[in-house]
């Protein structure tokens, strides 16, 4: 018994060591299937992983098409609403340009219907003071000619320098057979009005006097004495016919003596109103 109980034992023992070993050698392989799956769980969380990934960067890439789209129609609605804003805004300003044009016009014209009315107020008005003025002047100018003439009048006219070399040359040179002097009222002076060339007669003398209105005058008068002595004396002559103006006369009159005194060389005087007073045999007289 204790034999067979020995060698049952020692089979137990080998058994269980042949049991112990497999079970060692199952949980080796249950290890490696363990490290396996593992493994592959692993690989297939990594593949799962990048699959997600992905995926998101997929969805992103779609999310951001999306948005993209979205934000295009977006901004061309936009656009739209603005470009239509903005048409309404520049067609409500253009009216309201027009319309404003439109008063500023009738303003501007009603001003310059306003400023043409006032220039030609100011016009007229300004052209009948220039009318008074104008008469105001012409007035003034003829009293102080008046008051000028009468202070002439009474000290004498002037006499211009061409009447005194005129004289001298038919003094000395019998250069002329009479000069016909007249007073400018206007320069106030004692002017030369006619020369008469030696060979010219009394009688042309005689028509260059006028009618109507006064002059001064010198004549060469030649003749020949009762002696038959050929001789010639100087005339003066106040020439102031009974036509002429009052005021004419009294200037003339007034300043006769002091061109007399001009006049050097004087022989005769004469005053005559009418031809027969200024006549060839009054001279011949007076120079006898």
């Amino acid at each position: 018994m204790e034999k067979h109980s020995k060698d049952h034992s020692l089979e137990v023992f080998v058994t269980s060591i042949q049991v112990e070993k497999h079970l060692q050698h199952l949980s080796l392989k249950v290890s490696l299937t363990r490290t396996q799956m593992e493994k592959h769980l692993k690989d297939h969380t990594l593949e799962v992983l990048l699959t997600r990934t992905q995926v998101e960067k997929h969805l992103k890439d779609l999310s951001l098409e999306v948005s993209k789209t979205q934000m295009e129609k977006h901004l061309k609605d936009h656009s739209l609403e603005v470009f239509l804003t903005r048409n309404q805004v520049e067609k409500h300003l253009s009216l309201e340009v027009s319309l404003m044009r439109f008063q500023m016009g009738k303003h501007l014209k009603d001003l310059s219907l306003e400023v043409s009315l006032m220039r030609f107020q100011m016009g007229k008005h300004l052209k009948d003071l220039s009318l008074e003025v104008s008469l105001t002047r012409t007035r003034m100018e003829k009293h102080l000619k008046d008051q000028s003439l009468e202070a002439n009048a009474a000290s004498g006219m002037a006499v211009s320098e061409e009447c005194k070399l005129k004289f001298l040359e038919l003094q000395r040179k019998k250069t002329y057979r009479y000069i016909i002097f007249k007073i400018d009222e206007k320069a106030q002076q004692i002017i030369l009005e006619k020369t008469g060339s030696p060979e010219e007669s009394y009688v042309d003398f005689a028509s260059h006097l006028p009618e109507n209105d006064c002059r001064y005058a010198v004549y060469d008068f030649d003749f020949v004495t009762d002696d038959n002595c050929q001789k010639s004396k100087i005339f003066f002559v106040a020439w102031s016919p009974d036509t002429s103006r009052i005021k004419s006369k009294m200037i003339y009159a007034s300043s006769k003596d002091r061109f007399r005194r001009e006049l050097d060389g004087v022989h005769y005087e004469l005053q005559a109103t009418d031809p027969t007073e200024v006549g060839l045999d009054i001279m011949r007289d007076r120079a006898n």
